[in-house]
């Protein structure tokens, strides 16, 4: 019985060990208290920090309901510690944003991927945060989609 659960609690052990990175997403406001300035993201995960590769992109969509065209812009990351990056927030005033944070190890997220979905008003405040489920989808990794994106958008308030 003992070795059972040995094996076990060994088991879960190396499964935390090989799987995706892990992501906590904090917000700064600029001096005015409510307009987003940046994002500090920390990554952990069981790997070097440096074999790790955090992208950020923002999301908009321009013109009619009926006739919107989608707006993707790259955000700049800044690595500031080994596990610790900054991401500039600088988007049009007057539009809502959907900002998308991706931390991956491995090409194309190979060996794992999680995502922070933020939602920016048109004011620029920070509306909401969410994070993805980390995982694989026959055999490829979860990334947040367009319908997402598009319901994250949807769903920011003026």
């Amino acid at each position: 019985m003992f070795r059972t659960a040995t094996l076990t609690v060994v088991g879960a052990i190396a499964l935390a060990a090989s799987g995706p990175p892990h992501m906590t997403v904090k917000a700064v406001n600029a001096t005015d208290g409510t307009t987003l300035a940046k994002l500090a993201v920390h990554v952990e995960h069981h790997v070097e920090p440096e074999k790790l590769t955090v992208t950020a992109r923002a999301e908009s969509r321009r013109g009619t309901t009926d006739n919107a065209q989608r707006v993707v812009r790259t955000m700049p990351v800044n690595r500031s510690a080994n596990e610790e990056f900054f991401v500039p927030v600088n988007l049009d005033k007057g539009t809502p944003w959907v900002v998308i944070v991706t931390a991956m190890q491995g090409t194309d997220g190979a060996h794992g991927i999680v995502e922070a979905v933020i939602s920016v008003s048109p004011t620029g405040a920070l509306q909401r945060m969410e994070y993805t489920k980390p995982g694989f989808t026959l055999g490829k990794p979860n990334r947040v989609g367009d319908a997402e994106i598009k319901a994250a958008l949807d769903a920011i308030k003026p």
